[in-house]
C-alpha cells in the first residue's frame, strides 16, 4: 500500500539529526512492506539521508505559524499524490499532523489515521503543557479524531484521554517495542552502590524536581548514585535542585547522548527512575524491560498500563511515595526477581516488529 506519514518533526531533524529514534525505526521497518512517503511540516537536515523512504519537509522551523506549516505541507503532498495516489494519510500526533491527514483522506476520498504519540489530548495548565489547552486546540482535536478512519494510541492509560467522538471501537492500542538485539538482557542481584538511571530531556513535563527529591531520600538509607542522561531544556533548575540537597557527588548529568549508546548505560544501571507529569508512553520503560533494569516512576502512560506487574509506580509529584516503593523494592529480592521476569516477558512479546505487525494488519483492514 502507498502510506503518507505527516510528522510535526521529529524525522530527519533535531539534535545530530537522530530526531526521535523510535519513530524513525518505525518508519524505516513499515517502509520494508509499503511504499511510504514521509511529510515533515518543519524543514530537514541538509545531510540526512532516510532509508527505504521518500521524506519531504517545509523551509520553516518549529516556532514558524501552523497554518504556513499546514499550507506548505499540503501543498507537498498533494503534488507527491498527483503524480501517484496515496491509500493512507496517517497522522502522528493529533495537530497538525492528524488535522492534516483527515482533511486530505476526505478530499481525496481515501483513509486516514491519527497516531497519538504524547501530549496531544492534554492540558496540564500548571506547566503550561498539553495540546488541548485551549477552546480551539480541542475543537480541532476533537473533530479531527471524530474524522480519523482509525486511531492508534500507544497505552491504555492514553485510551482513556479520548473525547467521546472518538468511537473506541475504531481505537487500537499500538504500544512501541524496542529492537531486541539491541538490548542485552542482564539478570543482576542489586548491589552497593545501588545505580540508578533516569533518561530523558529535563524539561517541565518529566518533572525531575519529583525525582531528584525522591533521590534524595533514597540515598540516606542506602548507598546509591543517580546518572541523568537527556539534553537540558530547564535552564539548569535541576542541577541547582541537586546543589541545594548536597547531591552533586552522587548525582552525574551526561547531558545528550546518542541512542547507540543507552543500551551502554542500561547495562550499568539497577533501577531507572521516571517521575514525569505526562507520558503516552514512556519508549525508555520498554528499554529497561528489554536489559532487565527495574523500573519504578509515576502512574503514567505504559507505566499505568503494567503497574505491579512489571514495574512499580506512584502517583504524579509523590516522591516520598517514589523513595519508599524503591527502598521497599530493594529489601524484596522476591519482588525484584518478578517485575524483571514479566518486564522481560512482556518486552520480548512486544518487539518492535511485533509493532510493525499490528500496524500492518490496520492497513491491510483499510484497504480499499
Amino acid at each position: 500500500m502507498r502510506i503518507a506519514i505527516i510528522v510535526p518533526g521529529g524525522v530527519g531533524s533535531g539534535l545530530h539529526g537522530q530526531g526521535i529514534p523510535i519513530l524513525v525505526d518505525w518508519i524505516e521497518r513499515v517502509a520494508h512492506y509499503h511504499d511510504v512517503s514521509v511529510f515533515s511540516l518543519v524543514q530537514l537536515n541538509l545531510d540526512y539521508q532516510p532509508s527505504d523512504y521518500q521524506l519531504y519537509g517545509t523551509n520553516l522551523q518549529y516556532y514558524d505559524s501552523v497554518f504556513k506549516k499546514l499550507t506548505q505541507t499540503y501543498q507537498l503532498i498533494a503534488k507527491a499524490h498527483q503524480k501517484k495516489s496515496f491509500d493512507i494519510f496517517q497522522g502522528i500526533w493529533p495537530f497538525p499532523s492528524g488535522f492534516l491527514a483527515t482533511r486530505l483522506a476526505k478530499r481525496y476520498k481515501k483513509k486516514s489515521i491519527i497516531s497519538l504519540q504524547g501530549g496531544g489530548l492534554v492540558s496540564l495548565k500548571k506547566i503550561g503543557y498539553g495540546g488541548n489547552r485551549t477552546f480551539l486546540h480541542r475543537t480541532i482535536n476533537n473533530w479531527s479524531i471524530a474524522a480519523a478512519d482509525k486511531i492508534t494510541v500507544i497505552s491504555n492509560f492514553q485510551k482513556k484521554l479520548l473525547p467521546k467522538t472518538a468511537h473506541l471501537d475504531k481505537t487500537l492500542c499500538i504500544p512501541y517495542g524496542v529492537d531486541m538485539d539491541r538490548f542485552t538482557f542482564q539478570k543482576k542481584a542489586i548491589q552497593n552502590p545501588i545505580k540508578f538511571i533516569h533518561i530523558a530531556n529535563l524539561n517541565n513535563v518529566k518533572n525531575q524536581e519529583t525525582l531528584v527529591r525522591a533521590f534524595h531520600i533514597i540515598q540516606q538509607k542506602v548507598e546509591a548514585q543517580l546518572t541523568i542522561v537527556g539534553p537540558d531544556y530547564y535552564e539548569g533548575r535541576i542541577q541547582k535542585l541537586c546543589s541545594d540537597l548536597n547531591l552533586n557527588t552522587t548525582v552525574k548529568f551526561m547531558g545528550f547522548q546518542s541512542y547507540e549508546k543507552i543500551p551502554y548505560f542500561l547495562n550499568q544501571s539497577d533501577i531507572l527512575l521516571h517521575s514525569s507529569y505526562h507520558e503516552g508512553m514512556p519508549l525508555t520503560a520498554v528499554e529497561a524491560f528489554a536489559s532487565g533494569v527495574l523500573v519504578c516512576g509515576t502512574h503514567v502512560g505504559i507505566l499505568h498500563d503494567l503497574a505491579k506487574q512489571c514495574c512499580l509506580t506512584v502517583p504524579i509529584e509523590d516522591f516520598k511515595g517514589l523513595a519508599n516503593k524503591v527502598l521497599t523494592l530493594i529489601d524484596d529480592k522476591s519482588l525484584q526477581a518478578t517485575l524483571q521476569t514479566n518486564a522481560y516477558n512482556w518486552a520480548k512479546n512486544h518487539t518492535l516488529d511485533w509493532t510493525v505487525q499490528q500496524f500492518n494488519q490496520l492497513y491491510s483492514s483499510l484497504k480499499i
